[in-house]
């Protein structure tokens, strides 16, 4: 990144008010992070959704950038953390509400037989920065949480094969 293109990010009143302009914001983000943007793309099954997965270290992070009904366009962060344990069950779901609690701008929840951690925010002025901490924030909570999910409830910890 050029510091003429830092210092605008930084300091730029443009909003992000498009699927395009927030898919640039994502282009960005990850050329920072040493990722191709076309490398990055996932296919998605909606017109108003652009999709792309990037690992962080040993996490894989599914990045969306997509326009809500009333117009907004919204930057969703979903790291798959572990699948469901065959034992425990309830305990397994105690420690996630539990640690759901504690959490501040992200959520635990459960998608089929994996857990997810998920981060949404609306993108108009949303910076490559923030987005970047946010990214980096995700991946370490997401070891964290598995680590103790792992550790206390044998859960398998998701991996991209």
């Amino acid at each position: 990144m050029t510091i003429n293109n830092l210092f605008k990010t930084f300091f730029s009143n443009d909003k992000i008010n498009t699927l395009n302009a927030g898919s640039k914001l994502i282009s960005e983000l990850l050329e920072s992070m040493g990722t191709s943007h076309d490398e990055a793309k996932i296919e998605v099954d909606s017109k108003d959704m652009l999709g792309w997965m990037v690992n962080v270290g040993n996490v894989s992070l599914y990045i969306y950038v997509f326009k809500s009904e009333d117009g907004v366009i919204y930057l969703k962060v979903i790291s798959p953390i572990v699948f469901l344990p065959e034992k425990n069950i309830l305990p397994f779901y105690r420690t996630l509400l539990e640690t759901n609690m504690y959490l501040n701008g992200y959520t635990i929840g459960v998608e089929k037989n994996m857990i997810t951690l998920m981060s949404v925010r609306r993108i108009e002025n949303l910076k490559i920065e923030e987005s970047k901490k946010m990214i980096e924030q995700m991946a370490k909570l997401t070891l964290d949480i598995s680590e103790k999910l792992v550790e206390d409830f044998k859960a398998v910890k998701f991996e991209v094969k």
